[in-house]
């Protein structure tokens, strides 16, 4: 898609760059990185399951990287294409400029192919949640199987789903204020307590034994 809007690119668009400060520009990217960057801390909860966990944190961190990058060149994408001004008028500026793609009148309404990218990302991306809950409820009640769980927690995901939000505006506006503080304090802040909680203890059971 980058490469088909190339040649409507226009550079000046992204002047004047931090016209109202640098600190205005971080505040702008602490908010939304902390909501996305903290989803990363699920990779943790698969990492018991590899066989070579060195690889594993390599890997873990080649795709935080990746998709640091991919959202950069994405948010470029727009910003070349309509300006800081008109990106603001745009709920999905990367669907939007989707719609620019137009070669000889042939090879063009691509933002279908960028819907169903987006909906077989957010599939894996609830799947992976799905199964994490799971599994850690399964070893948090010591069951035997996570799958006894994985009905119940279903259902009221579909029922969740229709509940929290009500339209598109309504998600919208969850996402901008609600989940910059949520996911970090449910993804990032509970997680890493827990791990230091485990670590102490076992630091201490360990100096028991001795």
């Amino acid at each position: 898609m980058v490469v088909l809007l190339l040649r409507d690119f226009d550079p000046k668009n992204m002047f004047p760059v931090m016209r109202h400060g640098i600190m205005l520009s971080i505040k702008g990217a602490v908010v939304p990185g902390l909501g996305w960057f903290s989803e990363f801390f699920i990779i943790a909860f698969f990492f018991p399951l590899l066989t070579d966990q060195e690889k594993g944190k390599k890997w873990g961190m080649i795709s935080v990287l990746s998709v640091a990058l991919t959202m950069v060149v994405t948010n470029l994408t727009a910003l070349f294409l309509f300006g800081g001004t008109m990106i603001s008028s745009y709920l999905y500026p990367v669907f939007e400029a989707s719609r620019y793609i137009s070669i000889a009148d042939f090879f063009e309404h691509l933002e279908a192919v960028v819907m169903v990218v987006w909906v077989a990302g957010i599939f894996i991306k609830v799947s992976v949640f799905f199964y994490v809950l799971s599994l850690g409820t399964a070893q948090w009640l010591n069951l035997s199987d996570y799958r006894v769980v994985v009905f119940p927690y279903g259902f009221l995901l579909i029922l969740f789903g229709m509940w929290v939000t009500s339209n598109i505006q309504e998600m919208s506006r969850f996402l901008e204020l609600v989940s910059p503080l949520h996911s970090p304090l449910f993804l990032l802040a509970i997680p890493l307590c827990l791990l230091f909680l485990a670590m102490f203890r076992k630091g201490r059971k360990g100096e028991q034994q001795r």
